[in-house]
């Protein structure tokens, strides 16, 4: 996850006219994850969730998990909203959604 393609993502969500009340982001197919990449979907999350936007991370590699957590992502995202799949994950929305 790079720092355009973090940009490309922000720019067509807050061009929506209608803002969802949780956004999974499907990480399974991110391999890596540089330090520019772990800002940004930090800034993302924050910026999201002072819109009342929820962000649940689903499919993160091993690898890509420990990088979000040397930078503290769990400042910005709740530990149980990062998931190991999508089924896990939209149980969880679900679960958010009901409360």
């Amino acid at each position: 996850m790079f720092f355009g393609a973090s940009q490309k993502f922000q720019d067509t969500i807050s061009n929506l006219h209608l803002l969802p009340k949780i956004l999974i982001l499907r990480m399974r197919h991110v391999p890596f994850i540089d330090a520019t990449g772990t800002h940004r979907l930090k800034e993302i999350i924050h910026q999201f969730k002072h819109l009342g936007i929820v962000i649940i991370l689903s499919g993160v590699k091993p690898s890509v998990k420990s990088e979000l957590e040397k930078s503290k992502i769990y400042t910005v995202l709740d530990k149980e909203n990062l998931l190991e799949n999508i089924a896990g994950a939209v149980e969880r929305a679900k679960a958010l959604l009901s409360e």
